[in-house]
């Protein structure tokens, strides 16, 4: 037996008409007009477009400083860390509650204390409550 599934598109049109297309797997669509639809608040929904997500950083390897491009769906409470091959906070880019949406924040090589930091493996980490990821950069001097 063939897996079906239910496809629903809505579209708002300009003229605040509602449009709403379904159709079942592989079958014909069934179309509705609705015309006292007037407006579509979201206002209290998340962004769909936007998910928590951390990309790779560059360029890299780097020298002397990279771009650590991230995401978030939701405002929240995050940290955005570098740390060393023993696991050790080298700098802390960002702590605390952050705006939901898309982000570059550029690091210069320097530690939390104002030094410049050697040549090697580094790792960055964004964490929140529910997304954690890491990815690894290395500086070239």
């Amino acid at each position: 037996m063939r897996n079906r599934f239910i496809l629903t598109i809505l579209i708002v049109i300009l003229s605040g008409s509602l449009l709403a297309l379904t159709g079942f797997g592989d079958s014909e669509f069934n179309v509705v007009l609705d015309e006292n639809i007037t407006a579509v608040e979201d206002n209290d929904l998340p962004n769909p477009l936007l998910v928590n997500g951390l990309r790779q950083n560059y360029p890299n390897p780097f020298n002397p400083q990279t771009t650590i491009e991230y995401s978030l769906r939701d405002d929240i409470q995050i940290s955005l860390r570098i740390y060393n091959l023993k696991g050790q906070v080298v700098k802390t880019l960002f702590e605390g509650i952050h705006e939901a949406g898309n982000f570059k924040v550029v690091w210069n090589g320097f530690d939390n204390q104002g030094r410049e930091v050697a040549s090697g493996i580094y790792f960055y980490r964004l964490k929140t409550d529910h997304y954690d990821r890491i990815h690894k950069m290395l500086l070239v001097k």
